[in-house]
């Protein structure tokens, strides 16, 4: 799903990222290609589901990091939604 041009005043951002990933690289690599496809899933899932609430969480996954944020939508400004929303889609 494409991300709108990005242009706010009020965002809250979220990075994540998969732990000790580089060690499970050097021991396991299958394990670490199995990890980053569970995180990949689970994470466009939520995005997914997500996606026509208000305020939407937006985010994308460049190896094992994921980078999420909710915006200053059209008619939604309420900061601590916006916080919570986040904060949702992050557990």
């Amino acid at each position: 799903m494409p991300i709108s041009e990005f242009c706010s005043n009020s965002t809250f951002a979220a990075f994540q990222d998969i732990s000790v990933f580089k060690k499970l690289m050097r021991s396991d690599r299958e394990e670490a290609a199995r990890s980053l496809g569970k995180f990949y899933s689970a994470g466009f899932n939520v995005l997914r589901e997500n996606r026509n609430f208000n305020p939407r969480v937006e985010g994308l996954f460049v190896t094992d990091c994921a980078i999420l944020f909710v915006r200053h939508e059209q008619g939604f400004n309420d900061d601590k939604e916006k916080l919570r929303t986040i904060l949702r889609v992050i557990k």
